[in-house]
């Protein structure tokens, strides 16, 4: 697989409700060397659906519970059209 150039940005929307998860996420990013990636959270299934609706991202991280909503939610209210691949994946964990 060939690297990404140099100069590249993946621009990254990560929704989820937890600061904390943004900020480890943002630190985890920084750490990657090639590409660089620009981070943009959404703390919430609203300001989600803003942002989405904006296409402005490469990649959205998405976290399964946001709030009294959860990722299902987000892909109905979003109306985006997604298939079954090996780019998309739900990772939820049990609480």
């Amino acid at each position: 697989m060939p690297r990404p150039d140099t100069n590249t940005t993946v621009k990254v929307l990560l929704v989820d409700d937890e600061e904390d998860d943004a900020i480890i996420t943002q630190a985890h990013l920084e750490q990657i060397p090639n590409p660089r990636f620009e981070l943009e959270w959404a703390p919430s299934y609203e300001a989600s659906l803003t942002r989405i609706k904006e296409y402005h991202h490469d990649i959205g991280l998405i976290d399964y519970n946001l709030g009294s909503r959860n990722v299902i939610d987000f892909f109905a209210g979003s109306q985006l059209s997604v298939s079954p691949s090996p780019d998309h994946h739900v990772n939820r964990t049990r609480q």
